[in-house]
C-alpha cells in the first residue's frame, strides 16, 4: 500500500497545496526543461555531498538503505544513507542518518537533509523536522528534535 503522506509531497504542500494534491493522487506533472534541470543539478549536488560525507566516515562502519530496526537500536552504523523509513500513514527519504557524537546522552540517530541552495530555508527546517516523526515510529523510541539542524549546504567544489 502506498503511503498516505510522503516528504515528496509533504515538500510539495509548503511550496503549493494544488501541486502536493497532484502528486498524491499520481497525477503525472508536464515535463518542464528548468524543472528537469534543478532536478539533475541537485541530484549532482546530493552525490558530491555523500561523496564527502563518506570520505570523512573512512573508518567506520556505513550502510546504504534501510537497515533493520536491531541495528538501529543498537546504532550498528556510525552513517545510514539513502533510508527510507515510515509506514502505510507517513513516510520519509532521509538523504543520510548520523550518529550522533560520542558521549551525547542518549545517543540517537540524526537526520541530514541536503539542500542545493545557500541558505536554510523555513521550508527545509519543516522538512527536516517531518522525518522526526517516521524515524521515531521505525525505531520505537523518541528522537529529540531540539538539536542543531544538520543540513549541507553551499558545499565549494573540490
Amino acid at each position: 500500500m502506498k503511503p498516505f503522506i510522503t516528504d515528496d509531497i509533504f515538500a510539495a504542500y509548503l511550496k503549493c497545496e494544488t501541486k502536493a494534491h497532484l502528486i498524491a493522487i499520481d497525477t503525472p506533472l508536464p515535463p518542464h526543461q528548468i524543472h528537469d534541470w534543478q532536478v539533475r543539478l541537485a541530484a549532482d549536488y546530493k552525490t558530491e555531498c555523500i561523496t564527502r560525507l563518506l570520505s570523512a566516515n573512512r573508518d567506520h562502519l556505513c550502510y546504504d538503505g534501510t537497515p533493520s530496526v536491531g541495528d538501529l537500536l543498537r546504532h550498528t552504523y556510525k552513517l545510514v544513507l539513502n533510508c527510507t523509513i515510515g509506514d502505510d500513514t507517513l513516510q520519509a527519504h532521509v538523504d543520510a542518518l548520523q550518529l550522533s557524537p560520542a558521549g551525547s546522552t542518549p545517543s540517537t540517530y540524526i537526520p541530514v537533509l541536503i539542500v542545493p541552495h545557500d541558505t536554510v530555508t523555513h521550508a527545509d527546517k519543516l522538512l527536516w523536522h517531518s522525518t522526526h516523526w517516521p524515524l521515531q515510529q521505525y525505531s520505537g523510541y523518541r528522537h529529540r528534535t531540539g538539536r542543531s539542524f544538520t543540513a549541507f549546504h553551499n558545499v565549494p567544489p573540490r
